[in-house]
């Protein structure tokens, strides 16, 4: 998986090599050079939040869809009727982009007109969306969606954003501030707090691991949480406006620093999987040197799940709600049957898969 954090180190030293010779050369005023590096922090943001992390395999079965209708993606949100996944989705990505309404007309005054922030913002999304899409492209699967209503949302925060700059100039003019001093010191100052606005909304929508899950499909809830490796796994249904087959989902997300828990791998366990007399099935996945093994098992005698591997013997955990899991301390990727039994509280032993 590729992260963000090494790209974001080489494209902030690059820039700062690249900016000061430039400005030594132009001889750019310091409070400007420092403008010029919000913007430019603030494009790694925007990065950050709608290209990073890229997987470099398929985590799921159920890919994300893409959508081409205008419309489509903002009403099926406001259907789901959930208050905080409107906002997270809808109002986040308003907001992601009224820092860059805001910001380019004080970095160009020639950009400093409405269709212009309008037509350039509409690119800026266009290219991030265009982004996704090519990467997707290469990776084979979709990793992130190519959506419009996004296009539509982000250009609208633009729009927004241009808004608010005028009406500060307004407010500011009628005040008599009109020192461009005070407004190239003001400007880099305003749009660190939009930032921290940005960041910290973002950071809450994150701060649990639960808020994290709903924030990616707020239609199911956690039915399980299982601390595993350096975070934990929430098992949930598959969520049947996205999935056509019914099954289960394993969410393992991991705590980051700055941006809170953040969805790291994904598996699928559908119903349809299920076979042998215990009805059982199987899934796992792969993250930071070790293997998760879970599923579900109808039969309510068992009493554990027991995986054989050179000798070693691994157990499960077992609950109530007819999930079981496995941590192996190990990458497993091709697993084999009879490696795989189960132990019933009479002290009998089955095989898990028949």
């Amino acid at each position: 998986m590729l992260t963000f954090t090494p790209f974001g180190v080489v494209a902030v030293l690059l820039y700062l090599i690249i900016a000061i010779s430039i400005g030594i050369k132009r001889r750019t005023p310091a409070t400007r050079q420092v403008l010029y590096f919000v913007f430019f922090v603030y494009l790694l943001v925007v990065a950050k939040i709608t290209l990073f992390p890229i997987p470099l395999h398929h985590y799921g079965v159920n890919a994300p869809a893409n959508n081409i209708i205008p419309f489509h993606t903002i009403r099926a949100v406001i259907a789901g009727k959930s208050l905080s996944y409107d906002l997270y989705n809808l109002g986040g990505n308003i907001l992601l982009f009224v820092p860059f309404g805001f910001m380019l007309p004080l970095i160009s005054s020639r950009q400093n007109r409405f269709l212009r922030v309008v037509l350039l913002g509409f690119c800026m999304t266009l290219v991030v969306e265009s982004g996704k899409f090519i990467i997707s492209s290469v990776l084979g699967f979709t990793y992130r969606d190519f959506d419009v209503d996004d296009l539509i949302l982000n250009t609208f925060g633009a729009i927004v954003g241009f808004g608010i700059l005028r009406f500060a100039l307004r407010f500011w003019h009628s005040q008599h501030w009109k020192s461009p001093r005070m407004w190239l010191i003001g400007s880099p100052i305003l749009v660190l707090i939009i930032l921290g606005g940005v960041w910290g909304y973002e950071y809450e929508s994150h701060s649990t691991p639960t808020k994290s899950q709903e924030s990616y499909d707020s239609n199911v809830l956690p039915l399980e949480t299982i601390p595993f490796s350096k975070g934990v796994v929430l098992i949930t249904t598959t969520d049947p406006r996205v999935s056509k087959e019914p099954g289960y989902m394993a969410w393992y997300v991991e705590k980051t620093k700055l941006w809170g828990w953040r969805l790291k791998v994904k598996s699928y366990d559908l119903l349809n999987s299920r076979n042998g007399s215990m009805e059982a099935s199987f899934a796992s996945m792969t993250v930071n040197g070790k293997t998760f093994a879970w599923g579900a098992i109808k039969k309510p005698n068992v009493q554990e799940i027991v995986y054989r591997q050179n000798g070693k013997t691994y157990k499960s955990h077992t609950d109530q709600k007819e999930f079981w899991d496995i941590s192996l301390p190990f990458n497993q990727t091709v697993f084999h049957h009879s490696d795989w039994t189960v132990k019933l509280k009479n002290g009998s032993i089955v095989p898990l898969f028949e």
